[in-house]
């Protein structure tokens, strides 16, 4: 099943088509972006209402209105699949802007790409054209924050590349980032446009373009070179090699002992049954079995309880003794144990500040004399305390 969507100008095509379960949209962009009749929003409209697994954009375009490719470029790229761009020809100016949308950027056989500053005209005075230069500095800034996204460097480093025209043979964009890989299918002609509104008509009249040395931080404009493969190689640091010498019991010097050399040596050392390999701990540490180990461990925790239990003993004595003295009442007495363990120094000065005696020893009108008879309490109340007979 297809569907296709052909606007009034043709200088895009969309094409839906479903197979297997899984649909594919297809963009081709065959023209000049957004000059002759088919203004952006009707591209955004039929690019949002697709709903699609897969999207591929191919491009075969000089360019165009440079607002329109921005545009354009952040649409797809909030395409809710996979997009992939192939430049079937050549993507120029704006369509180069509008390739790097793309989750892989793919250079057909035989196909150019081209990046510049952006250019315009203007009719006015001075403070026009003054408002001019710094709308199309505006609009440069934009597109080589685009650049550097996809291959590296900054902004800056990027403007200074678009000021003179670069164009890219395939293997060139892909060398330079701004692609990742060169397709071997059948090459479309290129754009039919005509490219002498360039500095340049097509790579082959163009000097050797820009070619990043690294990227990011170390970003260098050098035209003519590749970037290089910064990535460092693993090496072992001198100090290793020095202890693995020492260990295999090697007396040649680090920097005469080849890698071939330490691995015969290690073989040698592991093949020889009565030769052992002896481990070196570092300095301070010590070996120690496993059994001694849980045994200092089980002491360890056998000694922890031991101490908590004393500390338990000695905040009780402390509290009971605060209690018979009569600094506090028996039913504060948990309440006193518990500021002890939460504070010892603190509440243990509030406590040793109070005066003994506060707090009455028994409950006032009551004789806890033993031998004391029912009848004897109950005189003492009626008529006070007898006399005990001398």
């Amino acid at each position: 099943m297809s569907k296709t969507y052909r606007p009034n100008n043709d200088w895009f095509q969309i094409t839906n088509t479903t197979e297997g379960g899984r649909s594919t949209a297809r963009l081709d962009i065959y023209d000049e972006i957004g000059y002759w009749g088919t203004d952006t929003q009707t591209v955004a409209r039929q690019l949002r209402g697709l709903e699609a697994d897969q999207l591929d954009v191919h491009i075969n375009s000089n360019g165009g209105d440079a607002f329109a490719g921005i545009a354009i470029m952040n649409i797809l790229r909030d395409f809710p699949g996979d997009v992939t761009v192939t430049i079937d020809g050549i993507a120029a100016s704006a369509a180069s802007v509008i390739a790097m949308c793309g989750d892989k950027i793919v250079m057909n056989r035989g196909s150019q790409m081209m990046i510049h500053d952006a250019s315009g005209f203007c009719y006015g005075d001075a403070a026009e054209m003054a408002k001019m230069i710094e709308s199309l500095d505006v609009v440069s800034d934009s597109i080589a924050d685009v650049y550097a996204g996809r291959a590296g460097g900054t902004r800056e480093q990027w403007r200074e590349v678009m000021k003179s025209e670069q164009w890219y043979r395939a293997e060139e964009a892909v060398t330079a980032g701004l692609a990742d890989e060169v397709a071997d299918s059948e090459e479309a002609e290129i754009s039919n446009q005509r490219l002498m509104i360039f500095n340049h008509a097509g790579r082959d009249e163009a000097p050797a373009p820009f070619m990043p040395q690294t990227t990011h931080e170390d970003f260098q404009a050098e035209p003519g070179k590749p970037k290089e493969n910064t990535r460092k190689e693993d090496t072992m640091s001198d100090a290793l090699k020095n202890g693995i010498r020492e260990r295999l019991g090697m007396t040649a010097q680090v920097a005469d002992i080849t890698d071939d050399m330490f691995l015969a040596a290690l073989d040698e050392a592991l093949n020889e049954g009565d030769t052992k390999v002896e481990a070196h701990l570092p300095e301070g540490t010590s070996l120690i079995e496993t059994a001694v180990l849980e045994q200092i461990q089980a002491d360890a925790t056998a000694g922890r309880a031991a101490l908590e239990a004393q500390e338990t003993a000695a905040r009780e004595a402390r509290v009971d003794a605060a209690v018979k003295a009569g600094k506090i009442p028996p039913a504060r007495r948990e309440h006193w144990l518990n500021a002890l363990k939460a504070d010892e120094e603190g509440a243990g000065a509030v406590l040793d500040s109070l005066e003994p005696g506060l707090i009455p020893l028994a409950a006032v009108g009551v004789d806890h004399d033993p031998e004391m008879t029912e009848d004897d309490k109950t005189y003492n109340a009626l008529f006070g305390e007898k006399k005990k007979e001398a």
